[in-house]
C-alpha cells in the first residue's frame, strides 16, 4: 500500500483547482447524509477532517500514516480490534482504496460495512474522458439544457505508478464490476463524477 507523508501535501502540487472541486463534492455528499458521529478512513491533507471537526460533528481520523496525525493509526485492510460493529453513522473514504491492489477491494469494503450503521460515501478514480454541452437562454428566465457523455478509457491496460493499483474504467475495471462489490454490502444510493474534469467517482452508499 503507497503511504502519503505530510509532504505529498503541499499546496502549489497538490492543491489544484480540481481538487477543490471535489472536496466541496465530497463535503456535500457527507453533509446530504446528516449524520453526526463520523468515520473518515484517509486523512489526506485533513482538510475535510479539519472541516467537519470545526463544524461540531463528532469525527474520528483514521490513516495507516502516523505523520499525519489521525486519532487512530491503523490499516483498512484490517480493521478488527480498532473499531466496534456500527459505530459509526457515517464512514467516508476519499481516493484510498485505488492505492490497494484491486484483491483487496472488496475485503476493505467489507471492513467498512462493518464499522456503519446508516451510510457511506467513498471515492475513486476514474480513467476516461468527459464530452459535455450546456446552452443558457438568460431571456426566457434564465433556462438551461445540455448533456454530457464520459467514455472509460476501456482500450487502456493500467500500469502501477507507484500510486494507483486500478482505477474505474480502464480494461478489467469497469464501473460495472465496481457497482456489482458495492451492492454486495449497500443500497448503491447516488454514483456521481466529479465536475469538471469526471476523473473521480463519489459513491454515497446505504447500508442494507
Amino acid at each position: 500500500m503507497q503511504v502519503q507523508t505530510k509532504d505529498h501535501y503541499n499546496f502549489k502540487e497538490y492543491f489544484t483547482l480540481n481538487r477543490w472541486i471535489s472536496f466541496y463534492e465530497q463535503i456535500s455528499a457527507i453533509l446530504n447524509c446528516s449524520p453526526t458521529n463520523i468515520l473518515e478512513i484517509g486523512l489526506g491533507p485533513r482538510l475535510i477532517y479539519a472541516y467537519l471537526k470545526e463544524s461540531g460533528f463528532k469525527v474520528t481520523g483514521f490513516d495507516i500514516e502516523k505523520d499525519l496525525n489521525p486519532d487512530v493509526v491503523g490499516d483498512v485492510r484490517n480493521l478488527s480490534g480498532s473499531f466496534s460493529d456500527n459505530q459509526f453513522d457515517l464512514v467516508c473514504c476519499f481516493q484510498v482504496l485505488e492505492h490497494l491492489p484491486f484483491e483487496e477491494f472488496e475485503n476493505s469494503v467489507r471492513n467498512i460495512a462493518r464499522l456503519t450503521s446508516r451510510h457511506v460515501v467513498i471515492s475513486l478514480p476514474f480513467a476516461g474522458y468527459g464530452i459535455s454541452f450546456a446552452l443558457r437562454i438568460s431571456k426566457v428566465g434564465e433556462r438551461k439544457a445540455g448533456f454530457a457523455w464520459r467514455i472509460p478509457r476501456f482500450w487502456e491496460k493500467h500500469k502501477y505508478d507507484g500510486m494507483h493499483y486500478w482505477e474505474i474504467g480502464k480494461r478489467g475495471y469497469p464501473l460495472s464490476k465496481i457497482t456489482k462489490i458495492l451492492s454486495t454490502y449497500f443500497k448503491i444510493k447516488e454514483a456521481k463524477f466529479v465536475m469538471p474534469n469526471k476523473g473521480s467517482i463519489i459513491f454515497v452508499l446505504d447500508k442494507k
